[in-house]
């Protein structure tokens, strides 16, 4: 039978304590029904899904998670809570969609879900389930502008992409220094992100020889360049590009404009320079000769040098 739309929370609520009850129920020489229980919960967020009623459908999956803890079935008893969490960061992200005063703190809940999925993941070195999980938060706290926390799980991600997958921690570090820019007082570890990358691709380069890990490196260097100018260091700046100007000749020929382009290094050389002896008024002039060749991090990156330098 139908219920009507303001009823339906409180059936679903009712329903939901009766499934608890009968589980909690002690019975002389009978253990409770687990599996029975995990279908009264799995039916009951059925219903809840039909009728769009997502936190509900969250907590009967926390429900069911218990219950495949209870019979120690780790891979389900992840499965469910990572299903859980999906749906708290769903409302969280998704707040125009959703309206539902039962509840509150759904990132708490989420962040909850998953970190005890990772736990079971990592415990079971399913490491490719961990960080996936890990990089899954990390974009729906980007999405909820909550930067510092978002670089953070970025960057776990990474950890454990490293050695199976270093192409994809270079890309969950990149991640975390998109979500760093929008941050005050984090350019030091934005430094540390960008030493991170170098070694991953320099190390991938000299074992693959794929280009795509050279150009890696070059254009991490010159992001590296940018950092150390808009963190006033002048020094390391100078050492990167006579580095890169030694090197340069032995890096093998690729399309790519970063390759082998002397004059990038030489305009920013050139910028450090005019900075140190305080002519800033170069500065756009400079941005403009790169403009076309600098990623939009970089170009992020060079405007609040520019806005600095006011």
């Amino acid at each position: 039978h139908s219920i009507p739309c303001q009823g339906k929370m409180q059936h679903y609520l009712e329903v939901y304590e009766l499934i608890t009850k009968k589980l909690k129920k002690k019975r002389f020489l009978r253990k409770p029904n687990i599996p029975e229980a995990i279908d009264y919960y799995q039916h009951l967020a059925s219903t809840a899904q039909n009728d769009k009623n997502i936190p509900f459908v969250a907590f009967c999956c926390m429900a069911v998670a218990r219950c495949q803890e209870t019979m120690k079935n780790d891979c389900l008893h992840a499965l469910e809570l990572q299903i859980s969490g999906h749906a708290f960061w769903k409302i969280e992200t998704n707040p125009n969609q959703h309206n539902y005063s039962e509840f509150r703190e759904y990132t708490t809940l989420a962040k909850h879900c998953y970190m005890s999925a990772i736990n079971i993941y990592v415990q079971r070195k399913k490491l490719i389930m961990a960080s996936s999980l890990y990089y899954e938060m990390a974009e729906n706290l980007m999405i909820l502008k909550r930067y510092s926390s978002s670089a953070s799980n970025y960057r776990k991600a990474a950890e454990l992409q490293q050695s199976e997958s270093p192409s994809n921690a270079i890309d969950s570090l990149n991640k975390a220094l998109s979500a760093c820019i929008h941050t005050d007082n984090e350019i030091i570890t934005m430094l540390q992100d960008l030493e991170w990358i170098i070694k991953l691709a320099t190390e991938q380069y000299h074992s693959t020889r794929r280009l795509y890990f050279e150009d890696v490196v070059a254009k991490s260097n010159i992001t590296l360049i940018l950092l150390c100018i808009l963190n006033g260091d002048f020094l390391r700046p100078l050492e990167i590009i006579m580095l890169l100007n030694e090197d340069n000749d032995q890096l093998e020929q690729n399309e790519d404009i970063y390759s082998n382009s002397d004059w990038v290094y030489l305009l920013l050389q050139y910028m450090v320079q005019q900075l140190k002896e305080n002519h800033v008024h170069e500065l756009q002039k400079i941005h403009s000769e790169l403009l076309p060749v600098l990623s939009s991090f970089q170009n992020v990156v060079f405007m609040k040098i520019i806005e600095m330098y006011k």
